[in-house]
């Protein structure tokens, strides 16, 4: 994080029996900012940490995630333990040694005095693409006679546009009549900096207009070979939901 500018400071959880051994890097702000750019930042110091030790990419996370994660100085889950305060001028405190709550005002004391970093130096995101989708590709917004719930929600439904409004960005159109999208699931470094999804016209009409091939490992929309996603399946993967909850929500309009 100094090598890249940036004021942080780490808290540490020392291995303990059963393997967990590990910790977080924290970045304090000067004020609200941007959380796409603050995220940004943290997948560079995770990269920085990666290239430097030779991890694999799964062994360093950005957050949020799917997990939980305590507030500075909390009782790990694991260890029962507060750790260490690890700070960039060579400082290590040990949070669980010393007179309780004293040893946590001496810490607090430190951390107030670190310069926050300045939301404006934040890393700048990639430019947005200089066209849109259409609005209605063909069939998108057709509706369906007597046919099912589901072939319905996707014949009406942009699939393209919806995933933009959930933070999708469209890097190119491909030759076929789709595109290429960076996803907006947190499974990815670097923002899905090489476009994952592919956007194709859909061959079965009960799919709408587009259906999703995911070709990154672990991305919420990841498929099989020959699989595809469609728009219901995609909103019930975006919002972790079974297909009698996404259809109770489809059908009230939420």
């Amino acid at each position: 994080a100094a090598e890249l500018g940036y004021s942080a400071y780490g808290l540490v959880s020392p291995a303990v029996a059963g393997g967990h051994d590990g910790g977080h890097i924290r970045i304090p702000l000067a004020d609200v900012a941007s959380p796409e750019k603050a995220r940004l930042l943290a997948e560079q110091i995770q990269q920085a940490v990666i290239t430097r030790c030779g991890l694999p990419e799964n062994a360093v996370e950005v957050y949020p995630t799917q997990k939980g994660l305590r507030l500075p100085f909390g009782i790990h889950t694991y260890t029962g333990k507060r750790g260490a305060l690890l700070l960039q001028d060579g400082t290590r405190l040990e949070l669980d040694e010393g007179e309780g709550l004293v040893t946590i005002a001496h810490a607090l004391t430190l951390l107030e005095a670190l310069q926050p970093n300045n939301p404006e130096k934040l890393p700048n995101l990639p430019a947005a693409p200089a066209f849109m989708a259409p609005v209605s590709p063909p069939n998108a917004l057709q509706r369906t006679n007597g046919g099912s719930p589901i072939q319905d929600y996707n014949r009406r439904t942009n699939l393209v546009d919806w995933l933009v409004s959930v933070g999708a960005r469209v890097a190119t159109p491909t030759r076929g009549g789709g595109y290429l999208l960076h996803c907006p699931c947190n499974n990815h470094s670097h923002h899905d900096a090489r476009a994952s999804l592919e956007i194709q016209p859909a061959r079965n009409p009960r799919h709408g207009a587009y259906v999703i091939i995911g070709h990154a490992p672990g991305c919420l929309f990841a498929t099989q070979r020959g699989k595809i996603i469609d728009a219901f399946d995609a909103y019930c993967r975006w919002y972790g939901l079974s297909v009698r909850e996404a259809l109770e929500k489809v059908r009230s309009g939420s």
